[in-house]
Parts: structure tokens; sequence; C-alpha cells
């Protein structure tokens, strides 16, 4: 992903990971990197898709999270993470937090049609915040998770460096964010739809 001149990247290491062969049947899938040398390649094949995690800092490099392109597929998944229950997707254990939560950002000056989890900083004592000196590791395990899963057959995943936001884009996202909690606070279910006979409910 490329963003706009209002963010700028640090100089923090990321991992690459590169993607895995998929199985998902008893019948085999033939790779790029095992094919006969008299098999001939389409020089015009379309370019192979990277999907993109990209940590986030605020303007003083305060970890803000994390923006996710190319996910649409791994939405739920995403959702799961931010649920405050431990979750399992590729041999990787994510334990449970309490102040992470995800959301869909159509258009912003980082990029369209991003997923983007956000480290909320207002949390209870008796929670489990996520702890911010591992943003740059969580990152790197939810790339190998879902390598491991292998979600997109012959497609990368990768890391980026962190992008430092400037102030605007930070405003930009906080207001996004807040107007999509203040969504969700005033959803209302309707008499129509209350829970019935609670014997009735048991069975269900």
């Amino acid at each position: 992903m490329s963003p706009n001149n209002k963010a700028t990247r640090n100089n923090t290491g990321a991992k690459v990971v590169t993607p895995v062969k998929k199985t998902s049947s008893p019948t085999a899938i033939v790779s790029p990197y095992n094919h006969p040398s008299n098999v001939k390649f389409n020089v015009l094949e379309k370019k192979q898709r990277v999907h993109n995690i990209i940590p986030l800092q605020y303007s003083d490099e305060k970890p803000f999270g994390w923006a996710f392109e190319h996910f649409f597929d791994a939405k739920e998944f995403l959702k799961s993470l931010c649920k405050n229950e431990t979750t399992y997707l590729g041999g990787e254990e994510f334990k449970p937090f309490s102040n992470l939560s995800p959301h869909w950002v159509k258009n912003s000056s980082l990029g369209v049609n991003l997923w983007i989890i956000c480290i909320k900083d207002e949390t209870n004592y008796d929670e489990s915040p996520f702890p911010v000196q591992c943003h740059i590791l969580f990152a790197n395990k939810i790339a190998r998770a879902l390598l491991h899963h292998v979600l997109w057959p012959k497609e990368q995943v990768k890391v980026n460096k962190s992008i430092i936001m400037d102030r605007s884009t930070e405003s930009e996202l906080t207001k996004i964010i807040n107007s999509h909690n203040q969504y969700t606070s005033e959803i209302t279910i309707s008499d129509s739809i209350l829970p019935g006979d609670s014997e009735l409910e048991s069975l269900i």
C-alpha cells in the first residue's frame, strides 16, 4: 500500500513472510515452484496480490493499531482478535485482549478499503489490555497464522514498516472510528425480536 504524503515511515525493520502451497483438498495443487521444466508460463499472468499488514503509530510514536490491506476474506479472523476471547488460527494461539476494536475504513488518507484494528486507551483495571511493547510482534504473528492456515494460496502476506501518522491523518482515523463506535452504541433491539418463553429459548 502506498500512503500519501501525510504519513511517514519509520526505520523499524519488518518481517516479510513467504506464502506456502495451498492443500485444501486431497487433490494436489501444482505450485509455480514445482512445475516441470517443459511447462510454459503465461508471461501475462495477473500480478500476485500482496496482503499487507501495516503497524500504525500516533504522531508521538505511541502504537495506534494496525491497518490491513486486501484482508476482506480474513475479516472474521480480525474481528475475533477483538472479542476478548482466545483465538486459534494456523497453529498460533492469540490471547484475549480487552481494548482492541476492528473497523472498516472505506476511504482515508492511508488508503481505501482497509480494515483497521485500533488499540483503545480506555480499559478497566480488571481487564487485560494489549501490551503495546508487542506492537510489531503481533503483526508478525498474524502473518504467520494466515500463512500456515493458507487462506490465500500462492499470495504473499507482508508486514510493512510502521507508519507514523501526522496529526491530520491521526485526527481523520480517530473521527472515522468514533463515528463507527457511536453508530454501534445506538443500535437497539425492537420488541418484536426480544427473547420469548425461557423454556422455548432453551431449546435453541
